[in-house]
């Protein structure tokens, strides 16, 4: 299988920074920022809970969630909220919140070995930050953030990816636990990732 340039032209009408999906092991409500109503929510959240989309849409937040009601009023004004656990109906989610214009976007999954969030994570993170500090020039950095982003993560493969000025890409650094072919000094067009997913790892720092 060969790619040609109207394939990679094509990448860049894929709407990823408007998904209208989630996964399925989470659920996602938007919440109005000003009025604190849920304007938005996945339809499975029914799954998870006794309720149902159709009955939360434009009900208060806190009417469903009054812990997410508290945090939200808590949290609403800072730019990068840390996620945090909750318990709901005796089970435990753990909630990121992010914020568009007037809307606070809350995905949350099933919290899996809760027991080690938050402590032994900012513990972990302390250690790694700690490891980075040593590094002595920008090549060293990647390639130790990279070691330390699969350590936290326990993915098989984490590369750093560095763009040109014509946004073409190369591989700079890599850590790679699995017996796959390397890419490291590997290049890419820039249409390899495109125009709309460089801005959303402009505007959104984590994930």
């Amino acid at each position: 299988m060969t790619l040609n340039d109207q394939d990679l032209n094509e990448c860049d009408k894929e709407p990823i920074h408007i998904p209208s999906a989630i996964q399925p092991h989470g659920f996602f409500l938007a919440v109005d920022i000003n009025s604190m109503t849920i304007i938005a929510a996945s339809s499975n959240i029914g799954l998870f809970f006794t309720f149902s989309a159709h009955q939360i849409l434009s009900q208060p937040l806190y009417t469903f969630f009054p812990f997410l009601h508290q945090w939200v009023q808590d949290e609403k004004n800072i730019a990068k909220s840390l996620p945090k656990i909750f318990t709901i109906e005796s089970s435990l989610y753990i909630f990121s919140m992010h914020r568009n214009n007037t809307t606070l976007l809350l995905e949350a999954e099933p919290a899996v070995n809760a027991d080690l969030f938050p402590d032994r994570l900012a513990q972990s993170l302390v250690e790694e930050i700690i490891a980075l500090t040593k590094a002595s020039s920008i090549d060293e950095l990647c390639h130790l953030g990279a070691l330390a982003l699969q350590r936290l993560s326990g993915f098989g493969r984490v590369m750093s990816y560095r763009f040109d000025e014509d946004f073409n890409g190369w591989v700079n650094a890599e850590a790679n636990t699995d017996p796959m072919e390397s890419y490291l000094n590997h290049h890419f067009p820039s249409g390899d990732i495109p125009a709309q997913a460089r801005e959303l790892y402009r505007t959104n720092l984590i994930r």
